[in-house]
């Protein structure tokens, strides 16, 4: 009679439960209590969220580039005059140079004048916070100052009644603000589509 061997080729003595080589149970009833468990299957891994690469609110790097630029062009509106109509151009220019060089890539005419138009929007929004703070500290009295130290005009005149009201000087104020704000929008998106333009490679 030949001795029991294991599937190693591991001759055994009488009775024994486990190869002494490698291991194996050679009883059923160890072969199921030594059963290797089955291996759980791992969870699906997290879908990663895919950051927008179009010019948008949404895209990060064009976000923070707007807002630092519209910071900049906020400061330089608040100096003598030209510098209202210089800088917004100077503003939508800079943030398509500024983004183009952060992201490799040249933007199309359509994308700068929209980081331009999001660079206006911003500086809107800070320019609007600063007047209004600044009126409600020093209210409206160095403006009306402004006016009456001017040689006397019917226009200057009705400007100032218009100032007394309270509804008609509110909606002067607001008539200013749009108009402002459409000047200030067309000139950034100018100087954005310019940025592009002059980015493009020249093809001969």
């Amino acid at each position: 009679m030949h001795p029991p061997t294991c599937n190693c080729g591991t001759e055994l003595p009488e009775g024994a439960r486990f190869c002494f080589r490698c291991g194996k149970p050679q009883r059923a009833e160890d072969i199921e209590t030594f059963a290797p468990a089955a291996i759980p299957t791992p969870p699906p891994l997290p879908v990663a969220t895919e950051i927008p690469t179009g010019v948008s609110f949404a895209n990060p790097v064009a976000l923070r580039t707007a807002l630092f630029i519209a910071c900049l062009i906020t400061g330089l509106e608040m100096l003598p005059f030209p510098f209202l109509l210089i800088a917004p151009v100077m503003g939508g220019f800079a943030a398509v140079t500024l983004f183009q060089r952060r992201t490799r890539r040249v933007l199309t005419t359509t994308a700068a004048a929209k980081l331009g138009w999001m660079t206006a929007s911003l500086n809107t929004l800070l320019g609007t916070i600063a007047l209004t703070v600044s009126a409600v500290v020093e209210g409206f009295g160095p403006l009306r100052d402004a006016i009456r130290q001017q040689p006397a005009s019917p226009s200057q005149q009705q400007t100032l009644q218009l100032m007394n009201d309270p509804y008609m000087f509110a909606l002067l104020l607001l008539m200013v603000w749009i108009f402002v704000v459409v000047v200030i929008s067309g000139l950034c998106i100018a100087g954005g589509a310019l940025g592009a333009r002059l980015a493009r490679p020249r093809t001969s």
